[in-house]
């Protein structure tokens, strides 16, 4: 029976001498790992200055490694990484800095890291560069004023959403001025391309369902609130189909037509 249970635990031990050794070479065998390879930003106001992001990079190759160079696919997007030698196990950040200025709408920049094993990976940021909070200033000493909101569509965008950052502050400064003012107005101003809609009958009710899905938010916002939409008189949508004739080139001037995809809002005090 000894003799047996010795047996037993070299082979339990010898087993576990081979997984660790598998384990071992499996993750060796793993290269350069990356936790996180694609990063979101979200909403990221252009007057900011930068937004940032440190990737992660695990030298998992079994062997010495130098980040010889890692090359962005614009110039608004700055890399910085460590010139060290990375020996097994060892970790790294990879930092990369956005800049938001000029680049209003989705964003989606591609960084390419390249290693001294020949080992080339790819990383990415994304994200939706928002407009600069424009304000209506007072009329008049001691009124209240607050931000415009905007809202530009890239293609395949929705609707406003809760979540929206712009429309969040839009909301908090509205209810605002209705609780110290007692009542407001609001004008909302909308605007569809001439590409091409497969969604409406037309380009004009593209741009009047943008109005009107954005009255519906605001009214929805203010009802959870607990605020009377009685305080509140919509004016007049503006509605509009602008800017260039399409000339079936919406892939290489997808920029010039989204300038006219927008859904705008402004507060006035009667």
């Amino acid at each position: 029976m000894q003799s047996g249970s010795r047996e037993s635990k070299h082979v339990i031990r010898s087993l576990a001498v081979l997984l660790f050794a598998i384990c071992v070479q499996a993750v060796q065998g793993q290269g350069l790992v990356f936790p996180e390879r694609v990063h979101d930003f979200g909403d990221v106001r252009s007057e900011n200055s930068e937004a940032v992001n440190m990737f992660l990079m695990i030298n998992q190759t079994g062997g010495k490694v130098v980040i010889r160079s890692v090359e962005a696919s614009c110039g608004c997007t700055v890399p910085k990484w460590t010139k060290d030698t990375l020996v097994q196990g060892d970790t790294a950040f990879i930092e990369v800095r956005f800049n938001p200025k000029d680049q209003i709408g989705r964003f989606q920049k591609s960084l390419t890291v390249y290693t001294s094993d020949d080992e080339v990976n790819g990383l990415e940021i994304r994200g939706i560069v928002l407009p600069p909070r424009k304000e209506k200033k007072p009329q008049n000493p001691g009124e209240p004023y607050i931000p415009l909101f905007e809202k530009y569509y890239v293609y395949d965008d929705k609707g406003v959403e809760d979540l929206d950052f712009g429309f969040k502050e839009f909301m908090d400064d509205l209810i605002n001025v209705i609780q110290t003012v007692g009542t407001a107005e609001i004008q909302i101003e909308s605007s569809a391309s001439h590409v091409p809609t497969d969604a409406f009958p037309s380009n004009q009710a593209l741009a009047e369902s943008r109005a009107a899905g954005l009255k519906e938010r605001i009214e929805l916002k203010l009802k959870a609130t607990g605020i009377s939409l009685s305080k509140v008189k919509f004016r007049e949508p503006q509605i509009a189909v602008q800017g260039p004739e399409y000339k079936n080139d919406f892939e290489t001037n997808k920029k010039v037509y989204e300038k006219y995809q927008y859904v705008k809002a402004e507060v006035f005090i009667p």
